[in-house]
């Protein structure tokens, strides 16, 4: 009964989506991906100090892509401006979490 919920056209038009293709494309993609790392609180625009934030939160896709990453986040309604500011924060995040450079962040728009 699930799998008549599943919009396989909106599956498929991902995956040959540009950034659908470059994920398909990569040797290392994770889904979920959970951190939870320290961040300057200069870097989150709380306090001028050298105190950490402890921050936390779930990406939804990242790849690599000739050794950086790439974040994927998929938002379902209209897209904001909004969102701008948790990209730059996943983008911070990733990289404190692993080493590597982050790229390039995107929206991919869920109906």
């Amino acid at each position: 009964e699930y799998a008549d919920l599943v919009d396989t056209t909106a599956i498929f038009e991902f995956f040959t989506s540009k950034i659908g293709m470059r994920m398909l494309a990569s040797d290392t993609v994770y889904r979920e991906f959970k951190f939870c790392v320290d961040v300057p609180s200069a870097d989150i625009d709380c306090a001028d100090t050298d105190e950490k934030i402890l921050v936390q939160g779930v990406i939804d896709c990242c790849f690599v892509e000739n050794g950086e990453f790439v974040i994927v986040d998929y938002k379902t309604g209209s897209m904001q401006e909004k969102y701008k500011r948790q990209l730059d924060m996943y983008a911070k995040c990733l990289s404190i979490a692993t080493g590597r450079t982050v790229k390039e962040t995107c929206i991919y728009p869920l109906i």
